[in-house]
């Protein structure tokens, strides 16, 4: 148990799991409210294998391996900005499910989404490169003074 590959007994356990979104032999899909909480509870304290474990997951059937990777891989996303950005990552799930052209609509949603925060965070920088510049060129000018 724990070690590579579910068995169908252990999907079938984790498939009843609410912070479960899809699980396969070889991959377990988390929900995003679940990878939050993983981070809330992380970062105030609490380890790994009993978030997991109060979430009602059975540390035995995922193991410590994946308990450690899925807590890096949430550690890395949420000091990127990114953790919960992938809407559970029902879109890949169901991608091979979807017709193409839903698909693609999907991820021209996503696309524009995406460019969206593209041109507030240019907005954001154009403002404070600003306001540097004008903290700058005051504290020269009053130097002159």
């Amino acid at each position: 148990m724990g070690r590579g590959r579910l068995n169908k007994e252990e999907m079938k356990i984790l498939g009843q799991n609410p912070y479960v979104v899809d699980v396969s032999e070889e991959r377990i899909v988390y929900s995003d409210e679940f990878k939050r909480r993983f981070m809330k509870e992380y970062l105030e304290g609490k380890k790994p294998k009993q978030i997991f474990q109060d979430a009602g997951f059975d540390p035995a059937i995922l193991g410590s391996k994946r308990i450690e990777r899925a807590g890096a891989r949430w550690r890395e996303s949420f000091a990127a900005g990114t953790l919960g950005d992938f809407q559970d990552a029902v879109m890949k799930c169901h991608e091979r499910l979807l017709p193409p052209d839903r698909v693609i609509r999907a991820q021209n949603r996503q696309i524009d989404s995406l460019q969206i925060k593209i041109k507030h965070l240019q907005e954001e920088n154009a403002q404070l490169k600003r306001q540097l510049s004008q903290t700058v060129n005051t504290e020269n000018d009053s130097l002159y003074m």
